[in-house]
């Protein structure tokens, strides 16, 4: 093995090193990313109450207790049990009563800034304007903030699957020059290489 075949094999694992490495990092990054945005843009509103939300979208929506985070330019933290809160959705235009479950699979997100969970799952045939309305049992209760957001789980498996795949070519990557390292630097030295005659 000569000298340029050990330092390119050396530098070539090193650099897998860094690409696996690196890999790993933005596909951290990249999940915690994507979920903020979504949760960001999710419609927020105080509860008890009555409330109008427009859903601009058919389909799926789940519905979260976020116990931490900033409403009206203000910044909150309640308490995670909100047991007793009675909650109702009807359709605006055809005062339609709106079906909610509980849902099949736990549902949590939690940053720096804002923490959350799910409470309830809901399904609408047509965009539109409808009207949450909560109260407690009890009669009183401490105001919580209640967010809404449309396919809360298939977006997630999206971001999942998208930065998995990223991973994954990441990883081809970091194993191709980890190889082609190793192969540089059992490589056999060929005769003649690396000697010099002298003719005189």
């Amino acid at each position: 093995m000569n000298s340029a075949n050990k330092t390119r094999g050396i530098m070539l694992i090193i650099a897998s090193v860094l690409i696996l490495l690196f890999g790993i990092g933005f596909f951290i990054f990249f999940l915690v990313q994507k979920v903020r945005d979504l949760t960001a843009g999710m419609e927020r509103f105080p509860m008890p109450g009555s409330v109008r939300v427009n859903l601009e979208e058919a389909g799926k929506y789940s519905i979260f207790h976020e116990y931490k985070g900033t409403y009206d330019g203000k910044r909150y933290h309640s308490p995670r049990n909100i047991a007793g809160l009675e909650l109702g959705i009807k359709e605006k235009k055809t005062g339609r009563d709106i079906q909610l479950k509980r849902p099949t699979a736990s549902k949590t997100y939690s940053f720096s800034n804002s923490a959350g969970y799910g409470i309830y799952d809901f399904e609408i045939q047509q965009p539109g304007e409808y009207i949450f309305t909560g109260k407690f049992k009890s009669g009183k209760g401490n105001k919580v903030i209640l967010a809404v957001t449309h396919g809360f789980t298939a977006r997630i498996m999206k971001v999942v699957v998208s930065g998995l795949l990223l991973l994954f070519i990441t990883i081809i990557l970091a194993v191709a020059t980890l190889v082609y390292g190793i192969l540089s630097l059992i490589k056999k030295q060929k005769p003649g290489d690396g000697e010099i005659y002298r003719v005189e």
